[in-house]
């Protein structure tokens, strides 16, 4: 956002005699997420990775590399517009990761299109709520609407990796020099990502143009939404699935809430083939405590699993309705039982297209408190 305290912390990017110049070699790595010994952040270890110079760009990794989300700046896709625009990246207060590109004059178009490269990461379009959200109770920002969810998709991830989330890819929204603004569009589509600014904003605005794609460090989800005490929720996206290795003990089950008036517990499930819970719950937690502020609930757990064994979370026994939880959209993710208390045994009700922020450990990291800076400037002035 525009007029946000920086400190320049790297190089400039300058278009020089049609080639790229700069004052020193760029090839740099910078951690994200500040929270370390943060059990829902801690394995993730979220970076980012600047150049190298001869092609300028950045690339998000998460859980050592396993994952990974790269863009090339230097690969422009749209018509003739990269003697219009540079980019400047910069790490912000939430320890998340800003890309802004600089928009002098009026461009030949008002798409922007870059190459983009990724591998073990899953992306989840965050649409207008349906009906069904809507009845629900659901709320999403309008910062999320158009915005991606991006969760881990790689099957070597194991462990402490919390809810799975890598990074939340914002929708952007674009800004003139007299201040006024407009929400843009975001498209991932395999390799290519597309940035969209409205013509009408173009046309008439006052130069320069800045866009602001900015990628989220949360792990938990952008959107809320009201539990009923009449279902139990289950955590039954593939990737969300748990197969036990050598008989592990999970100590600990944490749960996003919202706001709750009310405790509420969380069990592990055993999944069938269809890869849903089945049969009766494996343990519970003890009732978690009621909450009038967002915050992850820990309720501490010994539970030994089987080895080989795969595994679901499900979350039940509100005492009432007020209930209301963090998710990300996937579709048809979310299997639900009829019953205020556990369903045993488990039988399908309907689904709900609910990733719930949730997650098992079996790790022994205290939980920390994540501290803030002023957004450090990475580098500034890439062409296109």
């Amino acid at each position: 956002m525009p007029n946000r305290p920086i400190a320049i912390i790297s190089v400039l990017f300058v278009l020089c005699g049609g080639a790229l110049g700069q004052s020193t070699p760029i090839s740099r790595t910078y951690r994200l997420d500040d929270a370390a010994n943060s059990r829902s952040t801690a394995d993730r270890q979220l970076t980012a990775s600047i150049g190298p110079a001869e092609t300028p760009g950045f690339t998000l990794s998460a859980w050592g590399d396993r994952c990974s989300f790269s863009v090339n700046l230097a690969d422009n896709l749209s018509s003739e517009t990269g003697s219009r625009a540079s980019h400047s990246l910069y790490a912000t207060p939430d320890g998340g990761f800003e890309w802004e590109t600089l928009v002098s004059s009026m461009p030949d178009t008002n798409v922007f299109t870059y190459r983009v490269e990724h591998h073990g990461l899953s992306f989840h379009y965050q649409d207008t709520l349906t009906d069904l959200e809507k009845a629900d109770g659901a709320r999403r920002p309008d910062s999320v609407i158009g915005s991606y969810a991006v969760y881990q998709s790689c099957p070597t991830v194991t462990g402490t990796r919390g809810t799975g989330k890598a990074f939340h890819l914002y929708r952007p929204k674009a800004w003139d020099s007299s201040g006024d603004t407009v929400w843009c569009d975001l498209l991932i589509d395999g390799t290519h990502l597309t940035l969209t600014i409205p013509d009408w904003f173009l046309a008439r605005a006052k130069y320069p143009v800045v866009v602001d794609p900015h990628f989220g460090s949360e792990t938990v989800g952008g959107s809320t939404v009201n539990f009923s005490n009449s279902y139990n929720y289950a955590q039954a996206y593939v990737d969300d699935l748990f197969t036990a290795p050598e008989n592990a003990v999970i100590d600990s089950l944490f749960m996003y809430f919202v706001y709750a008036d009310d405790s509420a517990a969380l069990a592990i499930y055993a999944c069938g083939v269809d890869g849903r819970p089945a049969g009766s719950p494996t343990a519970r937690s003890p009732r978690i405590g009621s909450t009038s502020a967002a915050q992850w609930v820990a309720a501490a757990v010994n539970i030994t699993l089987t080895t080989g064994t795969t595994y679901a979370i499900v979350e039940a026994e509100n005492m009432s309705d007020a209930t209301r939880v963090a998710y990300d959209t996937f579709a048809n993710s979310c299997p639900r039982c009829s019953g205020s208390s556990f369903c045993d045994p488990w039988f399908l009700i309907n689904l709900r297209s609910y990733r719930y922020s949730a997650y098992a450990v079996y790790s022994t990291n205290e939980l920390s408190t994540r501290t803030t800076n002023r957004r450090r400037l990475l580098t500034e002035g890439i062409p296109q």
